[in-house]
């Protein structure tokens, strides 16, 4: 009778810890869920804001469907002028191998006329590129290219 006693009460004290295990994953479970669920609102609520505000650098609007109206360079929208300028850096020569056309990008900086121009033209090439205009020339002009190119930019008047 002792020894029977000893494996009941062994199995009481197991089961009350079974039964504080699993109330404790219900409530980690129901915690994680409840975590998830406010993460995904303000996630959501984050990203619909963003996207009302957000710029669409391809045809030149904001996500309302207003145009920006700002011309930069010759006449060009942002987007297009940023278009010309990846285009140059990522241009190939006759034998189709990858050269960048860096007279033309001096060129196409050259005309922006003001650090407003560039700042609009690089925020187009960002969102079109996922990458900032400095980091494109970057990766593509030798660095003495890139001191040039810079100092057309950094030379222009603020306004």
């Amino acid at each position: 009778m002792t020894q029977e006693r000893t494996v009941q009460d062994s199995n009481n004290d197991t089961s009350g810890v079974v039964e504080l295990l699993k109330w404790s994953i219900i409530g980690v479970g129901a915690f994680a869920t409840i975590g998830g669920g406010a993460y995904y609102l303000i996630r959501r609520a984050i990203i619909k804001n963003k996207q009302e505000n957000e710029y669409d650098a391809v045809t030149d609007t904001n996500s309302k469907g207003k145009s920006s109206n700002i011309m930069v360079g010759d006449g060009q929208t942002p987007a297009s002028y940023a278009q010309k300028i990846n285009a140059a850096l990522k241009a190939t020569n006759w034998m189709g191998i990858f050269d960048t056309d860096e007279d033309l990008v001096f060129d196409l900086l050259s005309q922006l006329k003001t650090q407003f121009e560039v700042a609009q033209v690089s925020k187009s090439y960002n969102n079109l590129y996922t990458i900032p205009l400095q980091k494109g020339l970057e990766n593509e002009l030798d660095s003495d290219e890139l001191v040039k190119a810079l100092d057309i930019i950094t030379q222009k008047p603020s306004k």
